[in-house]
């Protein structure tokens, strides 16, 4: 992020009141020689179009061009951890080198594009397009085994328990590694030693406690599929591999409509839907500690989409954001504002 300022000129923020809602554009004017401004010149705006083929019903999705972001990550934070090779901390040391040597092996698999997309329980998928994706998944698979060894080592006895299979058979014709994991969280929220059965009821709700993992690569890229089971993980590779349009997808349509398809970089966050998986989750913290009903009615969001979508442009010059709100999401950001007031007073 430093050095992102130190590539920026100047900014220049606009916003609007339209008929159909509110947009929001920040214009980053880049310095001509800057290391951003380079990248840029080289980058290829994706065809956000590509996005229908994932499903209906998700919470948050998006894509974004992997030198907008992930590449400038990854080849920083290799270079920082390779000039700190003697000051690093000897619990972190081992992790550090090799979270170093992934992302050396990730710009090695020559990354194009990003994009996710995940549902209310966190079912979804990671692709990570790039030009030799079997490069990117080898070295996936042990970073991501040391990341949850670690976490399970930093939190309380038996609250995170994984499983990896390196080689779990075939989806697709292409060979799958699965990754078990299972988080308590009752054990997690009662660390400070008061009663967790809210706190648990919160977490439960909003996370789950169970995800299975399957990491594989066909000639496109690396999938990163959290699915309840193999047939699941099928259907989402399926549907982006195959080309498969949803033939009601007109809402996924309707979230980029407002910024148009030539974009570099696209999320989207479904708020009516998180906002209430959140409130409901707090509603069943509430019954556990026998508070009624906390929360107004009246801060509920109402059935009609209500969305936030942030398009990425690079520009011959610089770089462009544009934040689109619909009237629906305006009127969920009041709701959101009564219960805010309504736990104050």
């Amino acid at each position: 992020m430093i050095e992102l300022g130190r590539d920026v000129e100047h900014c220049t923020l606009t916003g609007r009141i339209e008929p159909a809602g509110v947009r929001v554009r920040a214009a980053l004017q880049l310095r001509s020689e800057s290391a951003l401004a380079r990248a840029l010149a080289q980058t290829q705006a994706a065809d956000a179009a590509t996005l229908d083929r994932l499903p209906e019903g998700l919470m948050f999705y998006g894509m974004l061009r992997a030198e907008l972001g992930l590449e400038p990550f990854l080849r920083r934070y290799h270079q920082v951890i390779r000039q700190a090779q003697g000051r690093l901390p000897a619990k972190s040391a081992q992790l550090e080198r090799l979270l170093a040597d992934t992302a050396s092996k990730l710009l090695d698999s020559q990354l194009q594009r990003l994009i996710w997309a995940f549902d209310l329980r966190f079912r979804g998928v990671v692709i990570l397009e790039a030009q030799k994706p079997e490069v990117a998944r080898q070295a996936l698979l042990p970073c991501l085994e040391a990341l949850l060894r670690d976490l399970a080592q930093a939190a309380p006895k038996n609250t995170v328990q994984f499983q990896l299979q390196a080689n779990a058979g075939k989806i697709l014709d292409r060979d799958a590694s699965r990754i078990d994991l299972e988080i308590e969280w009752g054990r997690l929220a009662g660390v400070h030693g008061h009663a967790s059965d809210a706190e648990e009821a919160f977490l439960r709700h909003l996370f789950g406690t169970q995800w299975t993992l399957w990491v594989l690569a066909d000639e496109r890229g690396v999938f990163l599929i959290s699915a309840r089971d193999r047939n699941e993980a099928e259907r989402w590779l399926k549907n982006y591999r195959d080309g498969v349009v949803s033939a009601d997808n007109a809402t996924l349509r309707s979230h980029r409509r407002p910024l148009g398809d030539s974009l570099h970089g696209l999320a989207v966050l479904q708020f009516n839907g998180f906002w209430r998986h959140v409130l409901e989750g707090v509603e069943k913290a509430a019954a556990m500690q026998g508070l009624g009903n906390l929360i107004p009615r009246d801060a509920f969001p109402e059935t009609k989409p209500a969305f936030f979508s942030l398009g990425v442009r690079a520009l011959s010059n610089g770089l462009e954001l544009e934040l689109w709100a619909p009237n629906e999401s305006v009127s969920e950001l009041n709701r959101l504002f009564i219960l805010v007031v309504h736990g104050l007073f």
